[in-house]
């Protein structure tokens, strides 16, 4: 039985669909493989829910995300500049607390402890980064902060296990400044 939602609705349960059986799909993949039966039976769904997201939000009054964004060409590549910036940011964020944990035999609070300089950095950038952006404008903070960030990753590829906690804090800070 289908029951008419109004099209914010529907278009919030079909982005809510395509992003939690992409998540479904990419768990799955990790252990099953890209071709495993399992695997594209959730895919359907992804991108079943994707496209009627974007037919939902083509025809409604008062679309979550317009589609008109798109038609500027800086807000497709600052969105998916947005996404690698994230998933690099965060994948730091959890291979470090695996690194500090497993390899530096760190307590849980030591490796919050460990995180500090990277919590701080954030911070002090979202204070300042307004001010930035109306001295640098958008695009020069953003190409500025990417050349950081990559900056402070490459740094961090020589660490090991062995050497000094302060080699990192330098590099994370990098990372988390330019992040934001």
């Amino acid at each position: 039985m289908f029951v008419l939602l109004p099209a914010r609705s529907a278009g919030q349960a079909a982005a809510i669909i395509a992003l939690a059986s992409l998540a479904t799909a990419l768990t799955d993949a990790a252990h099953l493989g890209w071709r495993h039966p399992q695997v594209l039976v959730v895919l359907l769904p992804t991108v079943v829910s994707a496209i009627g997201f974007i037919l939902i939000e083509a025809r409604s009054r008062a679309p979550m995300l317009p589609l008109a964004f798109f038609s500027n060409s800086a807000f497709p590549i600052a969105s998916i500049i947005g996404v690698i910036v994230n998933f690099a940011y965060y994948g730091l964020i959890f291979v470090l607390s695996l690194f500090f944990q497993l390899e530096r035999h760190l307590s849980p609070q030591e490796t919050g402890m460990a995180f500090l300089p990277m919590t701080v950095g954030l911070m002090v950038m979202n204070t300042i980064s307004g001010r930035l952006i109306t001295r640098l404008g958008a695009r020069r903070l953003m190409v500025f902060g990417l050349l950081l960030a990559a900056a402070g990753y490459l740094l961090l590829l020589p660490v090991s296990v062995s050497g000094s906690y302060w080699q990192l804090v330098v590099p994370m800070l990098m990372a988390a400044a330019a992040s934001r």
